[in-house]
């Protein structure tokens, strides 16, 4: 039977061979630019697709995560007892749906498991779902959120309420504010929340510009100024009045003793007790109404700072992570939004936060390794061939093993991640190794005094089994890989999809277009030396590898 089948697989690329690559191999040396030129096509669609949306985009991709959240923030001074109200009649809704999805899938225990937990303040609560596995489950987390969130509705109290999944990579949008003007912060981070709702392709759009509980404020008036008093003098007697000053310590026993001084309780429990205050200063003594404006407002739970400047970052989920693209969403916020506001706000500055500063990270570390990287590769082949112009073909295959990586995630409806871009690494590895055998085996060829369309025919079947059964070995390999639906594997699957159809693609570029590219610098090499000589030269003869030989 191991015969049988060995046989049957021996035909079958024997037919493969003589009925399908020949015919194609020699139409490539025959035509070699309509071979380039469809090739150049094919990689122009790609880019096109990837441009346009067919061929989805992302920083990283979307992990099917097994638990999900809903994040309740109430009005700062909410009590705890109406906090855990609210967020009793989210998980209700949550159960409810648990119901129905079992009923319809017949699916025991969907969740796994709710839990609620309060805090760090009385008006926070967060209510955790664990899922059933991916590879068990019938929809998926964001589906699932989706139901929730229809569920629940509209909650007027709350003062934010998201729904998400799990994610490792942070939020796929994030924008930092940075400005001198609080004014012109707040109003810039308002203008930006209103403008990234009408995309309408985000959700869960939050600010670090939370407001917190109320409090007073005051505001010098032009009599303070001009008695050229100070908040510092102002500010100090007030928390001495109603904190409290520490006038005397005294030893009782082997307990020291502090005594404080304060006003009275029924003195310092309202904001008219606050206006009412009188302030001593150069010996005369002032009421403090007539001295500051007394303002309540909202102040802020949390107040960052960049170089100096009040900052605020602004979040947001995708409502569709699986159709939407990351970048080109951040793009159209960075080029079209900003600009708009910064306009208007000349004193804002804006930084990319979330996972597109870790792509610009990962990108500034690619640009300052890639070149070294390449440059010894590039290296090693010229050495290995003695040959630029070998070396220029090889290096010309390199960019259009994109072509099967963006179309390998389309078949496979993936978004094109930073991962798929580790695989393409890899894919060049594999890519430069095939052309290497390829072209050595060619060159033995040459040094056998073979002509140059001969060399070339015999050099490409006779490496015609070898790629193409690393190439399936290697797909078959990897095949499992790219089906798998377990958590871990989806961290892997964007590498895996880009290193196999990558490389069919990068097979035909080796079997196909590198024969068709070596034909054509043959071509160049015979017009300049008969430009540059004014003499007819056989082809073969001005290949490096017979010049070699000649030198030997």
């Amino acid at each position: 039977i191991t015969q049988k089948i060995i046989k049957t697989f021996t035909g079958g690329l024997n037919l493969l061979r003589d009925k399908i690559y020949v015919p194609v191999l020699h139409y490539a040396q025959r035509f070699p630019l309509v071979i380039i030129i469809a090739c150049l096509c094919f990689f122009a669609i790609t880019i096109a697709g990837m441009v346009g949306g067919q061929i989805k985009m992302t920083v990283f991709p979307n992990i099917e995560g097994d638990y999900i959240f809903v994040d309740l923030k109430m009005p700062s001074s909410t009590a705890l007892s109406q906090t855990e109200a609210t967020a009793e009649y989210i998980e209700s809704k949550i159960i409810q749906i648990e119901d129905s999805l079992n009923q319809i899938y017949d699916q025991n225990n969907i969740f796994q498991g709710i839990s609620k937990r309060f805090g760090p303040g009385s008006n926070i609560a967060r209510i955790d779902v664990i899922l059933l596995s991916a590879e068990k489950r019938v929809h998926s987390s964001a589906e699932i959120v989706e139901m929730i969130r229809k569920q629940v509705g509209e909650i007027s109290q709350a003062q934010q309420l998201s729904f998400g999944t799990s994610t490792p990579f942070g939020k796929p949008i994030s924008v930092g504010l940075y400005a001198q003007d609080n004014a012109d912060l707040s109003a810039a981070t308002d203008s930006l929340i209103l403008k990234m709702k009408a995309l309408g392709k985000l959700k869960n759009i939050e600010t670090s510009n939370e407001k917190g509980i109320k409090e007073l404020s005051i505001v010098l008036k032009e009599k303070a100024l001009a008695l050229g008093m100070r908040y510092a003098d102002i500010m100090r007697v007030i928390r001495n009045r109603f904190y409290g000053r520490e006038v005397q310590r005294f030893q009782s026993g082997k307990d020291e003793i502090k005594l404080w001084v304060r006003l009275k309780e029924n003195q310092r429990n309202s904001p008219q007790d606050l206006a009412a205050l009188n302030i001593p200063f150069k010996g005369r003594w002032y009421a403090l109404s007539d001295l500051v404006h007394i303002k309540s407002q909202k102040g802020f739970l949390q107040i960052n700072h960049i170089d100096s400047k009040r900052s605020v970052k602004v979040t947001a989920d995708l409502k569709h992570p699986k159709s939407d693209n990351t970048n080109v969403i951040s793009s159209k916020i960075r080029n079209e939004i900003l600009p708009k506001i910064f306009a208007q706000y000349p004193g804002v500055k804006f930084s990319q936060e979330g996972q597109v500063r870790e792509q610009q990270k990962t990108g500034v570390s690619a640009s300052k390794v890639g070149p070294v990287v390449l440059i010894l590769m590039l290296a090693i082949i010229v050495l290995t061939f003695r040959s630029f112009i070998q070396m220029f073909a090889v290096l010309a295959m390199i960019p259009f093993g994109i072509v099967g990586v963006g179309w390998g995630h389309f078949l496979h409806d993936a978004q094109v991640s930073m991962f798929s871009w580790f695989g393409m690494i890899a894919l060049i590895g594999i890519m430069v190794n095939d052309a290497l055998v390829f072209i050595t085996a060619f060159n033995n060829k040459l040094k056998e005094q073979l002509p140059f369309k001969e060399a070339l025919h015999k050099a490409a079947l006779s490496r015609f089994r070898p790629i193409i059964l690393t190439s399936i070995t290697t797909v078959a390999g990897l095949a499992p890989l790219m089906f798998e639906k377990s958590f871990q594997a989806q961290f892997l699957i964007p590498m895996a999809i880009a290193i196999a159809y990558g490389l069919l693609a990068a097979t035909f570029l080796t079997l196909v277009f590198l024969p068709a590219v070596l034909t054509v610098f043959s071509h160049v090499r015979f017009f300049s030396h008969w430009l540059l000589t004014g003499k007819i030269q056989d082809r073969t003869s001005l290949e490096p590898a017979v010049k070699e030989l000649e030198k030997t």
